[in-house]
């Protein structure tokens, strides 16, 4: 039986130039099914994703300049966090949101996870790690590269929970 190759999801390009300008990408996460081992930061950073397939699971993570780890590491450091900013026009039937951190008038998703399904995505951040903000953003295909567009960015915190945004090719 011949297996149907891959669906590329056709906004790929712009999606991946949104993430590209903040210097993070996306990192397929799923290997063949009949490996059981997850892949090690090594065999991650040499997969980032050319072009993205509906039904992977990517990883968002910093964009290597030594060592994918070590970006990682640095981005951890730094306090920057990913993060989707949606405001009120941003929430409608097509888009649905769990467990955002609210500050005045911006709302912060924290992304570690991309998904890409037949009739959405739904873009998360792993509960372990931004604890206790497990954000999860559910839109509509139609929906990803126009919000990924306007609302990805990098931002830190303050004690008092204010952000402060990083801008596109500044080492602020």
């Amino acid at each position: 039986m011949l297996s149907m190759p891959p669906l590329i999801f056709p906004g790929y390009t712009l999606l991946k130039e949104a993430v590209n300008k903040h210097d993070y990408s996306f990192y397929p996460l799923i290997r063949n099914s009949s490996i059981v081992e997850p892949y090690t930061w090594d065999e991650v950073s040499r997969k980032e994703a050319e072009v993205l397939y509906y039904w992977e699971t990517y990883l968002i993570l910093p964009r290597p300049r030594e060592h994918l780890s070590m970006s990682f590491r640095d981005a951890g450091i730094s306090g920057y966090l990913p993060h989707l900013d949606l405001g009120r026009e941003d929430l409608d039937k097509k888009v649905k949101v769990h467990n955002g951190y609210h500050f005045e008038d911006h709302s912060f998703y924290f992304l570690t996870h991309l998904i890409l399904k037949d009739q959405e995505a739904v873009a998360m951040g792993h509960p372990f790690a931004f604890p206790p903000y497990s954000s999860k953003v559910t839109m509509s295909l139609d929906q990803v590269v126009p919000l990924f567009s306007r609302c990805f960015g990098l931002a830190k915190f303050d004690g008092e929970g204010k952000p402060s945004f990083k801008v596109p090719g500044h080492l602020n």
